[in-house]
């Protein structure tokens, strides 16, 4: 067995392994963190598969008109479940991972942009762990401190499965993005 990358808390033993589903997720243009688990056979050939649920985030909006405003953060959160954090994986005899309950586990996880954000044009991408929900807080922040929250709720349950795609499309508000003006030219009568 084998987990890659070898975050703290990713352990790999003889029926199974730990691996980290991070609650800090980092925004790279093109790549995001995903966790992946890795079963070898007797040949010592392994065969890695992604370990998470991917949300893919695609915001609607015209933010990237106006200059310098751009993501500082995205956050994701659940009332109830912990959707990040260590989780043991077996494959119980079969070729396909079987997750456990997660521990140390965190509610939120947040994918921060970096220092000078990101255009608002990307999709974003963050890992959670698979698992059915039935709603998720998705805040999104920008460089100017503004933010906008968005509730994901499907009172039967969502499952968000390993390595796959769970798309948003969010229009933003942009009065809600940006902060207001703090001063105003007014013309004369």
């Amino acid at each position: 067995y084998a987990v890659f990358p070898s975050l703290k808390g990713a352990v790999a033993g003889e029926d199974g392994y730990t691996v980290v589903i991070p609650a800090e997720q980092t925004w790279e243009q093109g790549e995001f963190d995903m966790p992946m688990v890795g079963l070898g056979n007797s040949e010592q050939h392994i065969s890695f598969m992604n370990a998470a649920s991917i949300l893919k985030i695609k915001p609607k909006n015209l933010c990237d008109s106006y200059d310098g405003v751009r993501v500082a953060k995205i956050e994701v959160s659940s009332e109830t479940d912990m959707i990040a954090g260590n989780v043991d994986v077996t494959y119980a005899g079969t070729s396909v991972p079987a997750f456990g309950a997660v521990k140390g586990g965190s509610k939120t996880i947040t994918l921060s942009c970096g220092k000078n954000g990101a255009p608002f044009s990307e999709t974003f991408h963050i890992a959670l762990v698979p698992g059915e929900y039935k709603s998720l807080t998705i805040t999104i922040t920008s460089n100017g401190g503004g933010s906008q929250t968005f509730t994901l709720n499907t009172p039967e349950g969502k499952k968000y499965e390993r390595s796959k795609y769970a798309s948003v499309g969010l229009k933003i508000n942009n009065l809600a993005i940006y902060e207001p003006a703090n001063c105003y030219i007014i013309n004369g009568p």
